[in-house]
């Protein structure tokens, strides 16, 4: 259940260990997406999982803990941060869409959710999730 992916704007790869995510991803960070997976050679990174962490108490780095020791292929991470609740929304967004076009998908079951209170649609065209749904 992967993609390729290039290592573009995120950080790492980094071990899934809660100790290399205090290390590595600033705790202020409130806004940010992050993907779980492992390496596949020096420019190539296997999706497993991605994810994105809004305005919460535990912020970037605490969603990225919360998946430390699940079962699946999270042996790695990384990280990127957005500017904003929505700039988090569409990231997670665009990077579900292009994993779910691979033969093998990603882990994700569903479409990221849309912030509580927001009736933000999705940034792709044909897809037509939308806040509430």
């Amino acid at each position: 259940m992967n993609l390729l992916f290039p290592y573009c704007d995120y950080d790492g790869p980094y071990e899934l260990t809660s100790e290399t995510v205090d290390a590595e991803v600033p705790v202020e960070i409130k806004y940010g997406t992050y993907l779980l997976g492992k390496s596949a050679g020096k420019w190539v990174f296997l999706i497993y999982y991605v994810g994105r962490s809004d305005d919460n108490d535990d912020g970037l780095a605490g969603r990225i803990k919360s998946h430390v020791g699940e079962s699946g292929d999270y042996e790695k991470f990384m990280w990127r941060r957005d500017d904003s609740v929505r700039e988090a929304f569409d990231t997670e967004c665009n990077v579900y869409h292009l994993c779910r076009r691979n033969e093998e998908p990603i882990t994700n079951d569903r479409h990221p959710k849309v912030p509580g209170g927001e009736t933000w649609e999705c940034p792709w065209t044909d897809c037509d999730h939308r806040g509430g749904d």
